[in-house]
C-alpha cells in the first residue's frame, strides 16, 4: 500500500511540474511579437493586443479611423436600394475579412477616449466601429459577423424607440432593436447614446439637437445618458453648436462623434471627434484608403 501511494505521489508530483513547465513555455509563446491567426484563430487573434504598453514607437497608432454604418440588409432582400444608409450584408463582410485578414484591432469606446487623452498608446492598426440608429439588422446580421471575427462595436441607440417586444427579423419592416436583443449582445456590442427622442429634422432641414430649446435638449441627453448608463453620444445627423457642446459638458458627457471625415487624434476635442461615414457607394478601395491600407 505504502509503495502505491509513493507511486501515486510521484506522478501528482510529475503532473504538477509538468503544468509549470507548459504554463511557462505558453506564457512566452502568447508574448512573442508575431503571432499566427491560422495557429490562434480569429477570436484569440484580436485578444492579443490586450497587452501593457510596451514596443516602440512605431509599433503604436498615431491616429485612428473611426467607421459608422446603419442598417444591414442582403442584396436580395434590400427594399430601401436607393437609401444610402442601407449597406449590404455581404459588403459588411468583405470590410470586416479586410479588417481581420490585414490584422487590425477593434478598440471600444473607453480605449479611444484614453488615446485621445494620451493616457494609452494602441495597436498601429486600431480601427473603431460604430453604428447608429440601433436597427434590428445590427442584430440579426452585424454581430453574428463581428463575433465570428472576434470583432466589437459600439451602437449608438435612439433610446426612445427600443421596446421590450421582441418580434421577428423583417426585411421590410424598418425594426429597432429590443431591450432583450441589446443585452444578450454585449458580448460584442456596446451601447451609447444617440439621443432620447431629439434624432429628427425640422421644417428647415435642421437637427433638433440645435433647433430646440437648451432645456428640452438638456432633459432629452439626460434622459438618455441615465437609461443607456453612457457618458458617450453620435450627434444625429451631425448637427451640434456650442449650445449643444455647453449641455453635453454640464451633464457630463465626456466624448461625442460627427460626421465629419477624418482621422482621431491625441489631443482632438473630445465632443467633435471625426467618424468615416461607410456607405454603399463607398468602393473597397475607397475603404481600404480609409482604414490605412
Amino acid at each position: 500500500m505504502r509503495k502505491n501511494a509513493n507511486t501515486v505521489l510521484k506522478l501528482v508530483i510529475s503532473g504538477f511540474i509538468l503544468c509549470v513547465v507548459l504554463f511557462f513555455v505558453y506564457s512566452k509563446i502568447l508574448s512573442a511579437e508575431e503571432y499566427s491567426s491560422e495557429k490562434m484563430g480569429k477570436v484569440a487573434l484580436q485578444s492579443v493586443f490586450n497587452i501593457k504598453n510596451k514596443g516602440k514607437p512605431e509599433e503604436w497608432a498615431r491616429d485612428i479611423p473611426v467607421l459608422m454604418y446603419h442598417h444591414l440588409l442582403k442584396d436580395d432582400e434590400n427594399p430601401y436600394k436607393d437609401n444610402g444608409a442601407v449597406l449590404s450584408v455581404e459588403t459588411f463582410r468583405e470590410h470586416m475579412s479586410c479588417l481581420y485578414e490585414n490584422g487590425y484591432y477593434t478598440i471600444g469606446l473607453n480605449e479611444l477616449e484614453k488615446f485621445v487623452r494620451g493616457e494609452i498608446n494602441l495597436p498601429k492598426r486600431s480601427v473603431l466601429i460604430t453604428f447608429d440608429d440601433g436597427y434590428k439588422s445590427n442584430y440579426e446580421y452585424a454581430y453574428p459577423i463581428l463575433k465570428e471575427y472576434g470583432f466589437k462595436a459600439a451602437i449608438f441607440l435612439i433610446s426612445s424607440w427600443n421596446t421590450d417586444e421582441v418580434a421577428s427579423f423583417d426585411a421590410n419592416d424598418l425594426q429597432y432593436l429590443s431591450w432583450h436583443e441589446i443585452e444578450s449582445s454585449r458580448d460584442v456590442f456596446e451601447y451609447a447614446s444617440h439621443t432620447h427622442d431629439l434624432h429628427r429634422l425640422d421644417e428647415n432641414g435642421q437637427g433638433y439637437l440645435v433647433t430646440r430649446p437648451p432645456d428640452e435638449i438638456k432633459q432629452d441627453l439626460e434622459m438618455s445618458m441615465k437609461i443607456l448608463d453612457t457618458a458617450y453620444l453620435a450627434y444625429p445627423y451631425g448637427y451640434y453648436n456650442k449650445k449643444t457642446l455647453k449641455i453635453l459638458r454640464k451633464l457630463g458627457y465626456r466624448m461625442a462623434f460627427t460626421v465629419r471625415p477624418g482621422r482621431v487624434k491625441p489631443g482632438n476635442s473630445l465632443l467633435e471627434l471625426n467618424r468615416y461615414s461607410i456607405f454603399p457607394g463607398i468602393s473597397q478601395v475607397d475603404f481600404e484608403r480609409i482604414i490605412g491600407l
